[in-house]
């Protein structure tokens, strides 16, 4: 069942209400205050004990018993760690909650163990750990000290044998085991079969197999082989240029405490000394014609049809396919551009700077605008059902349309009917000088046909009547300019 911790505020989940009339609606919108609404806490103690308590939701937010929808018909209680006026998530147990209200099948929440805080924070927070002790292993006490007595030294002061199949320490730090003794060996690896090793220490990557520190006197690692084929010693380093044993003095110890050091570092001194430490092999001229006739073979070997990925013979072959020799001066004399011509196309490129500040400026749409464009284009399931839906006209239908069209003939008659038939009434005022073609022709035979007088100051035009004015103007003239104004 699923944990909740004792002594914090909970969110326990109920559902799903159904409706109790066709079993199967879920009722998305229950109220806390729900008309006949009933929750009931019932709690079983780690005692046995159970107890049943019902509590009021409240409104989200509005109290300490929150009822909210979460989705699908189920829905969220809050329980207080304290304050509550009805029940407080205050006691560990097995805690459900069951719910009724009108018009809706009985509900409930799952089973939860209410947990203790170290429980809950170590199990499921991961940001404690559980604390645990070894009272006794295989029903012994004594077991249980002894694995005392071997990883802390307390307990029983006595030897204590520690017996394993196989025993695997890892590290990625730094030391994987450290053992120290206060009194004879640290440690002691003995084989009790004949030709395996007392011990094996294998070293990886950049790692050493073993390292062994000696006390002011003691050795840093004493190993005995067997009687009579066992090595003392025996380090393999799994990966290339590793060291299977690494092995330093102090003072003036010895690097290795054995009959043949002596000897060895004779041979050492004699190899330093005349072969510089094989590090400053002379050349022998006497190699030389040998270097020179392998390099002429291999030159002078016929290219196989698929050479070697990457080597020499395919790169030539490379050249030879696709007829550089010919193609290349070819190319270097053909004519290019000058450096005038390379200036002025170089002064058409942006500079950094004016890059870094088109970058600066741009204004880049942001998610909502770039959905909300995105949301006014059709759909692809939107455009096949108006391209499905749409009914297209017929070719009939096309020339039954073209048909209702006027001919130009047609045009051309209306034309003149509108230029010899119909009539127009003259002007009752002047025309704006955006007014329509009509009104300035009616305008201009207006002041052809009508009556207009002319006084010393004033132009005024009459209409047909000859006694209505329909527009003045003031003229002056000072003897040498006539000015007559704007008509209105």
């Amino acid at each position: 069942m699923p944990f909740k911790p004792v002594d914090q505020a909970i969110k326990i989940i109920l559902g799903p209400c159904i409706d109790d009339s066709d079993f199967k609606s879920r009722e998305e919108a229950l109220t806390y205050d729900q008309a006949g609404m009933e929750i009931d806490v019932i709690l079983e103690k780690h005692d046995g004990t159970v107890t049943t308590t019902a509590v009021t939701p409240t409104e989200s937010g509005a109290g300490v018993y929150d009822w909210a929808h979460t989705d699908q018909g189920y829905y969220e209680l809050e329980l207080p760690a304290s304050g509550g006026g009805d029940y407080n998530n205050d006691t560990e147990g097995s805690l459900t909650v069951v719910g009724y209200c009108t018009g809706v099948l009985p509900f409930k929440s799952v089973t939860y163990d209410i947990v203790p805080e170290k429980v809950w924070n170590s199990l499921v927070e991961g940001s404690d750990n559980l604390e645990v002790d070894a009272i006794a292993i295989s029903a012994s006490a004594t077991a249980a000290n002894n694995v005392e007595s071997v990883f802390t030294g307390a307990g029983d002061t006595g030897d204590v044998d520690l017996v394993a199949r196989s025993l695997k320490l890892n590290n990625d730090a730094d030391v994987a085991l450290e053992i120290l003794s206060s009194d004879d060996s640290a440690i002691k690896a003995v084989s009790s079969a004949s030709g395996k090793h007392g011990m094996e220490l294998a070293g990886n990557v950049a790692g050493n197999g073993l390292i062994a520190t000696g006390g002011s006197t003691g050795a840093g690692l004493k190993a005995v082989g067997g009687s009579s084929s066992g090595a003392g010693i025996y380090a393999n380093a799994s990966a290339n240029n590793d060291a299977g044993m690494e092995l330093v003095k102090h003072g003036t110890g010895k690097d290795i405490d054995a009959d043949q050091v002596d000897d060895i570092l004779t041979d050492t001194a004699v190899i330093g000394a005349l072969g510089a430490g094989l590090t400053a092999i002379p050349w022998n001229s006497a190699w030389d014609a040998e270097v020179e006739s392998e390099v002429a073979d291999a030159l002078n070997a016929a290219i196989p049809g698929t050479p070697t990925a990457n080597s020499i013979n395919e790169r030539i072959k490379t050249i030879d396919d696709h007829d550089l020799v010919t193609k290349i001066p070819g190319v270097i004399t053909a004519a290019g551009p000058t450096k005038a011509e390379m200036d002025t196309a170089h002064g058409l490129l942006a500079t950094p700077a004016q890059v870094a500040t088109a970058l600066t400026n741009y204004d880049a749409p942001t998610k909502a605008e770039m959905d909300t464009a995105h949301a006014l284009l059709a759909t692809p399931a939107q455009v096949a059902t108006a391209l499905t839906n749409y009914d297209a006209p017929t070719k009939a239908e096309m020339d039954a349309g073209h048909a209702l069209l006027a001919t130009p003939a047609q045009v051309n008659a209306q034309v003149l009917d509108v230029l010899n038939v119909d009539t127009f009434g003259e002007s009752s005022s002047v025309p704006a000088a955006t007014s329509s073609l009509v009104d300035k022709i009616k305008w201009l035979c207006t002041l052809a046909r009508n009556k207009i007088i002319q006084t010393a100051t004033t132009t005024t035009v009459y209409a047909d009547n000859g006694t209505t004015s329909i527009a003045t103007s003031t003229v002056s003239d000072d003897g040498t300019t006539f000015t007559r104004g704007e008509l209105a």
